[in-house]
């Protein structure tokens, strides 16, 4: 499947970018070129008129007897187009069939984090993108906004309700705790899986 088909436009239209430049800069094909600017016109077309799923972000955290490259590492991961917190929990549950998979916005106990037994915790996160980029100005049209919104991100969040007292029951004094993760990497090579800092 090309990226076209799968519908990632701006992957699609850095590789025709590049080959762009390879031809004008080495081959010099004349047809070659004009059909991979025809075709990045028609890319440039579909992003501005696509209409493409949001992508869903999770927190995975591995405690426990995991392999070196897991365990006590946080990851987040891209879920699948269309794919739900039950379902990405279900596929991580198929690949980690003795794991214990710990569904909440808060940490595990100190206990489970620490313990032998195989426990992953899985919680949903927002991407955070940065706002300050040419492409959230107000002449850009949404559609061209919305892939950013949601790819290429490097900082995500999540909220839970906080309770300052614990014996406090009115929900007006509860309190939100946000919780930003910065990744270190953030290449398509990685498959969608980032890496906390």
């Amino acid at each position: 499947m090309s990226p076209a088909e799968a519908e990632a436009y701006e992957l699609a239209l850095e590789l025709c970018q590049e080959l762009t430049e390879q031809h004008q800069r080495l081959t010099y094909q004349v047809a070659k070129l004009s059909e991979l600017l025809v075709h990045q016109a028609n890319l440039w077309d579909k992003i501005g008129q696509a209409s493409r799923p949001k992508p869903e972000y999770f927190r995975v955290a591995y405690f426990g007897d995991f392999t070196p490259f897991n365990k006590d590492k946080d990851f987040v991961v891209r879920g699948q187009p269309w794919q739900q917190f039950s379902e990405f929990c279900d596929t991580i549950q198929h690949k980690h069939p003795s794991a214990s998979i710990y569904r909440s916005k808060v940490a595990p106990p100190e206990s489970m984090r620490n313990g032998e037994e195989q426990v992953i915790w899985i919680t949903s996160v927002l991407p955070e993108p940065d706002l300050s980029h040419p492409i959230f100005g107000d002449s850009v049209a949404e559609s061209v906004q919305v892939y950013r919104r949601y790819n290429e991100i490097r900082t995500f969040s999540s909220q839970r309700p906080y309770l300052v007292n614990l014996q406090e029951a009115d929900p007006v004094l509860t309190w939100t705790e946000k919780t930003v993760l910065t990744s270190q990497c953030c290449s398509r090579s990685q498959g969608g899986v980032l890496i906390l800092e």
